[in-house]
């Protein structure tokens, strides 16, 4: 994962969840680029949007990546 992009509608009831969740993920010396900030609006009413990046390493093909 190179970077994880959060929008939430309601920022004040879910950021502290959200950084949990976050955390809980990911290490904390993780190098990936991470924001989260409030919107006042989301597509079909939706509490929280991602966008998430992910590489792959170089010389990988698709379906090759494993865990």
């Amino acid at each position: 994962v190179v970077s994880v992009q959060v929008q939430l509608t309601q920022f004040a009831r879910f950021q502290q969840r959200m950084l949990g969740a976050f955390a809980g993920h990911f290490a904390a010396d993780a190098n990936l680029a991470f924001s989260c900030v409030g919107v006042t609006a989301l597509p079909r009413e939706a509490l929280v949007q991602m966008d998430i990046m992910i590489a792959r390493p170089e010389g990988a093909r698709l379906g090759s990546v494993t865990k």
